[in-house]
């Protein structure tokens, strides 16, 4: 991979210890849980 394409992954990964999650596939900001309630995407 390339440095842009790793820099890219990292910044759509979701961070599981935090409160809030932003999905990255919608955009959606939410509580944690373990699917994002707009799109459904399974983040846990």
């Amino acid at each position: 991979m390339t440095p842009a394409e790793l820099a890219a992954r990292d910044a759509a990964a979701v961070d599981a210890d935090q409160a809030e999650f932003t999905c990255p596939a919608c955009g959606a900001t939410f509580p944690r849980a373990p699917r994002c309630p707009d799109c459904g995407l399974r983040l846990a």
